[in-house]
């Protein structure tokens, strides 16, 4: 796929004189930005950059403040200095395309292979999620589902191919909206178009639908949607324009959405609503991929400011991680029609596809919280993504406030910046600062479950966030998961000394060079501890029993994800603990549900207790060769081949 490597901004809004952002190899792009510092003078300079190349459509190429305009009676307005956004991509084969919106040497308007990319170009803001649910009205169901079906059309769906009509949404729409006498299409020909058109759109929405709740999954998953089209038609009355309906119909728990007066509109919260709306946008970016198109981008402008803490991060992880489940065509039992399912395999395990979906895309992501971005940058791995951090600064050269663009440094490169600078900017305790926030940062990572949870005042357990009480947590663990490395002892005396913050203002307890040494050893100690999902929740694992003539198959599920630590080439597992489901013996079934979770030699000895009535089956043999995998691998070779060097 081609991706943007750099992007120059010359007077255009915000950036006065010339800018350059470079994102090496290609990768995706999180920004933090201030109010006023630039981001989304950035999302319109693309946007614009894309609409010029389409010439049916009209970019508006803005101006900074600062850059006037030259006004003569027979020429009209002209710029006296340049304005332009010049986008370079790095081609599928290696090949630079270098191409500029603007003036005065503008060479982007009508080029085919940008227009092309333009096609798989997305922009969503804050301001588009809106649209789906700021309605005059609550209440007013056409005025929802007039304006919902006009977005569908006209921003989610724009470029795709409509299959009733082998041609574009975005042509299909301006077909339908031209009028007057004579023109072309006429009346008779408009109402065909509807028809067809009507065909596809029912297709595209049936299509929507089809990854619609998955991808709302992630956000609420007692929340489920269907989009369904009302209606279609021309108004004749004086306008002479298209009509479209779309409903959204659904339940959030046992409540029926949209029914007795009451729609989702007043009944989610505005959390939901977001959520909701980046759940149908989303749906259709799948449901419009064209796979054909060389360049497929996605910006993402301050969408964040509608969903609350706990929506954030499955956005993230939804970009990163959601998978499009396959389907298939079958015929339905009852009614004998051809319908589209969800493809699932023998253990009834939804069948996905191997590659994320949004690793298709090149994506811009903005945010204007601080706190949230460094959770983001955390969260997204560093070999797909580039950050950097805009803010606004006054020019006093030329009294302006102007855009102050610097690429984002983590904890421990700031930690390193203040340790290595010369001798007149060298600042210790600021390194020492930085080192604190790291080390907090990697516990934070390398701990779970309980080992990130300490007893709080009056009986409540909360959660581990001062560094002594991490460091509490993460020795817990060592000895827990049986680690007996040495590379951590001094791990207390440096965090008392020089990690510790209360000192750090303290000219009684100076910083120096060599405790500040062992500090950076440490971390790099615990930068290098390895965390990874060995074993994911619910995998099913059988275990057969033979008791003469009675066989029994009792199906249990792993009740949480086993994890795999590394330190020094020495690897270890969380406990697996397992949820016992069901036994079939012949045709009969028994559930398990009243059994607790438990360890894998405990699940043993209950089940041959249940069997031959016998206590500690376990004791002094290895079990895990009886658990069998649905791969049909047993328990124990596959630890063995997850503990392998």
């Amino acid at each position: 796929m081609a991706k943007i490597v750099k992007i120059e901004l010359t007077n255009y809004r915000s950036y006065f004189d010339r800018y350059t952002i470079k994102i090496p190899a290609g990768k995706n792009l999180l920004i933090y930005g201030e109010n006023g510092s630039g981001k989304s003078s950035l999302y319109d300079a693309l946007k614009q950059f894309y609409i010029a190349s389409d010439a049916t459509r009209q970019a508006k190429l803005s101006r900074h403040l600062s850059v006037p305009e030259l006004y003569e009676a027979e020429e009209g307005h002209t710029l006296q200095s340049e304005v332009s956004v010049k986008v370079s991509y790095r081609a599928n084969n290696g090949d630079p395309i270098e191409k500029t919106f603007g003036v005065p040497n503008g060479n982007v308007e009508g080029d085919q292979t940008i227009k092309s990319f333009s096609q798989q170009s997305i922009f969503l803001s804050y301001r588009e999620l809106l649209r789906t649910h700021l309605m005059g009205d609550l209440y007013n169901s056409y005025e929802f589902q007039t304006k919902f079906a006009d977005l569908i059309i006209t921003q989610i769906l724009s470029y795709k191919i409509n299959t009733g009509t082998n041609q574009s949404y975005q042509k299909n729409w301006n077909d339908l909206y031209i009028k007057g006498k004579g023109s072309r299409p006429n009346r008779s020909e408009k109402e065909a178009i509807l028809v067809n058109f009507d065909l596809g759109f029912k297709q595209d929405i049936t299509d929507i639908n089809l990854h619609l709740n998955e991808i709302l999954k992630y956000f609420e998953p007692n929340l489920t949607i269907e989009l369904q089209v009302e209606d279609s038609y021309i108004e004749y009355d004086g306008q002479n324009y298209p009509v479209f309906q779309v409903s959204l119909k659904g339940k959030f728990y046992e409540m029926v959405l949209n029914e007795n007066d009451e729609t989702h509109l007043s009944i989610l919260n505005e959390a939901r609503l977001s959520a909701l709306a980046i759940s149908i946008f989303l749906a259709g970016i799948i449901t419009a991929n064209q796979q054909n198109i060389p360049q497929k981008f996605l910006f993402l402008d301050d969408i964040f400011i509608g969903l609350d803490m706990s929506n954030r991060k499955p956005l993230l992880k939804i970009l990163t991680e959601y998978r499009i489940p396959t389907y298939e065509d079958i015929v339905d039992a009852v009614s004998g029609e051809l319908k589209t399912v969800v493809k699932k395999d023998a253990s009834q395990n939804v069948i996905l596809e191997p590659i994320p979906f949004f690793k298709r895309y090149q994506i811009f992501l903005t945010t204007y919280d601080q706190h949230w971005f460094e959770i983001a940058k955390n969260f997204l791995p560093d070999a797909d993504w580039q950050s950097i951090e805009m803010y606004s600064h006054y020019d006093e050269v030329n009294e302006i406030e102007v855009p102050l663009i610097q690429n984002s440094l983590d904890y421990y490169q700031r930690a390193t910046l203040y340790f290595k600078k010369n001798k007149e900017q060298k600042d210790y305790p600021a390194a020492a600062n930085y080192l604190r926030k790291e080390c907090e940062q990697q516990l934070k990572r390398i701990l779970y479950g309980k080992y990130t949870l300490k007893n709080g005042d009056n009986g409540t357990i909360v959660l581990r966030e001062e560094l002594e009480d991490l460091r509490q947590g993460f020795v817990k663990l060592l000895i827990d998961l049986g680690f007996t490395t040495t590379i951590f002892k001094e791990f207390s005396n440096i965090a008392k000394a020089t990690l510790n913050p209360l000192s750090h203002d303290n000219l009684q307890k100076p910083i120096y060079k060599r405790e500040l040494e062992d500090a950076f050893k440490l971390i790099d100690n615990l930068r290098l501890v390895s965390k990874e999902i060995a074993f994911k929740k619910n995998i099913d694992l059988v275990v057969t029993t033979v008791n003469g003539a009675v066989t029994r198959t009792t199906n249990l599920k792993l009740a949480d994800e086993v994890l795999l630590y590394q330190i020094e080439g020495v690897k270890k597992l969380t406990p697996i603990c397992l949820k016992p489901v069901n036994y079939n013996e012949g045709a009969a079934r028994t559930n398990l549900d009243n059994l607790p979770v438990c360890k894998v030699e405990k699940a043993y000895d209950m089940i041959h207790k249940s069997v031959f009535n016998t206590t500690n089956a376990s004791n002094g043999i290895d079990v895990y060769p009886a658990f069998i995998l649905a791969d049909t691998s047993n328990l124990r070779t596959t630890v063995n081949s997850k503990l392998a060097p």
